[in-house]
């Protein structure tokens, strides 16, 4: 029988299957005191301790979704905050209450991250990182939203007037959405600690991959050149998902120290593995 959890925040409720590879934990909770003092000074030959503020307990969750529109509005509703609002967890899981409040994981600029998978329709394996709290604060609203179109691709990178195709084969996409500018601040008053959403930029992470592809290194190379020759100023870069994975055009920008990398594996000459990745920007 296969274990349920449901997300739900004002008129959105979201199902998600808690499916894995054999042997992997499906959903966890890590209890602690993170604000507890154990004082290593006054004389005494253990220490002392002072526990007065709210404990922590950590969610993480694993599982399969067989939708990418409800994907999408999972992605959304962990990127979102409704006017300070929490999220209410809810389970048949004996060893852990039901309903509780909860939040996308403090502090983390990947909450959740959805892997698309090549060659598996309408399939999105979900992991999921939460932190139960007792009260949710701030006259804060922001919507996340995903741009959405029907299509089979090609997925495409517009840079100024330069519009490159990617290949489609086994080509797969991970996205990690997070909120870490919000807080979750201790209190006396409650046993879990505040939630405080904060008016800040979301974190929203794509990660594209190939494998084996004829003309890759050419395509890579079009959009170094393109990418890279000359500043973006504000403009930034377009990536059209044409409908792949239910996804429409975003607006993007290489992140990191090594946004694009491209690997040739030993044993194999005609073997490249090019891996691009994009936070999402205002536009």
């Amino acid at each position: 029988m296969t274990e349920i959890v449901t997300l739900s925040r004002g008129g959105v409720s979201i199902d998600i299957p808690l499916l894995a590879e054999s042997g992997t934990p499906l959903f966890s909770g890590d209890y602690g005191k993170p604000n507890a003092s154990i004082r290593d000074g006054g004389g005494t030959v253990y220490p002392r301790v002072q526990d007065q503020w709210s404990q922590s307990l950590n969610y993480t969750l694993l599982g399969r979704i067989n939708d990418y529109g409800t994907t999408h509005d999972l992605a959304d509703l962990i990127g979102s905050a409704d006017s300070g609002d929490s999220i209410t967890l809810t389970h048949d899981l004996p060893e852990y209450d039901s309903p509780v409040e909860v939040v996308p994981s403090a502090g983390s600029d990947q909450a959740i991250t959805l892997s698309y998978p090549p060659g598996k329709r309408e399939f999105v394996e979900v992991s999921l990182n939460l932190s139960r709290v007792g009260n949710a604060v701030a006259n804060v609203s922001q919507s996340a939203t995903t741009p959405r179109t029907t299509g089979t691709g090609p997925v495409q990178i517009s840079v100024g007037g330069t519009t490159i195709d990617l290949p489609n084969t086994d080509f797969s996409i991970e996205r990690s959405v997070g909120r870490p500018k919000d807080v979750v601040r201790r209190t006396q008053a409650t046993t879990y600690p505040n939630y405080i959403a904060k008016q800040k930029p979301v974190t929203d992470l794509f990660t594209l991959s190939f494998q084996t592809l004829d003309g890759i290194p050419s395509t890579f190379t079009s959009i170094v050149n393109a990418v890279f020759q000359t500043p973006l100023g504000r403009d930034g870069i377009g990536l059209d998902f044409n409908g792949l994975f239910g996804l429409g055009e975003i607006r993007v920008m290489p992140t990191g120290s090594a946004p694009f990398r491209q690997v040739r594996q030993a044993g194999n000459r005609s073997v490249v593995v090019p891996t691009f990745e994009f936070t999402r920007v205002f536009g």
